[in-house]
């Protein structure tokens, strides 16, 4: 159960976790279309890693290497205050990928992350830490060949 409310009193829905994770298999409205989202700032992703520098860190080298992939976003109607996104990042010493999901809010904070990793509870793991980046990447046309419309 959420602690408030779809967009009550203009905040962000924070989800109880299992709540939380079931919206990764949310089978409607997501799109690769990057740009229908707020921009997602460095400064933001500073923020929510504030305590996890070498999570961050990481997080950064992961985007770098391209370990992060399948990068869907989701306006997600349900709740107009909040946009989902999610991906898929390689684990750097294993075959297979995690599973990351991050709610960010309108103004491009984040409000809630998860990662189906070990340390990915709190949300603040490296493969949590390149999501945001490599997002940030894709929405930035000054890094990409494909810009925004």
């Amino acid at each position: 159960m959420a602690e408030n409310g779809p967009g009550e009193l203009g905040k962000p829905t924070i989800f109880d976790t299992d709540d939380f994770v079931r919206l990764y298999g949310f089978q409607d409205g997501w799109t690769a279309d990057a740009c229908s989202v707020p921009v997602v700032s460095t400064v933001s992703v500073e923020r929510h890693f504030a305590t996890a520098c070498k999570q961050r860190k990481k997080g950064w080298a992961f985007k770098e290497e391209s370990y992060v992939r399948k990068i869907m976003v989701n306006s997600f109607d349900p709740d107009p205050t909040i946009f989902l996104v999610r991906s898929l990042c390689a684990p750097s010493m294993k075959p297979g990928h995690y599973k990351q999901l991050v709610s960010f809010s309108k103004s491009a904070e984040i409000v809630q992350a998860h990662c189906n990793c070990v340390a990915g509870l709190n949300g603040t793991c490296q493969h949590m830490a390149g999501l945001p980046f490599a997002l940030g990447d894709i929405q930035d046309p000054s890094s990409t060949n494909i810009s925004c419309k």
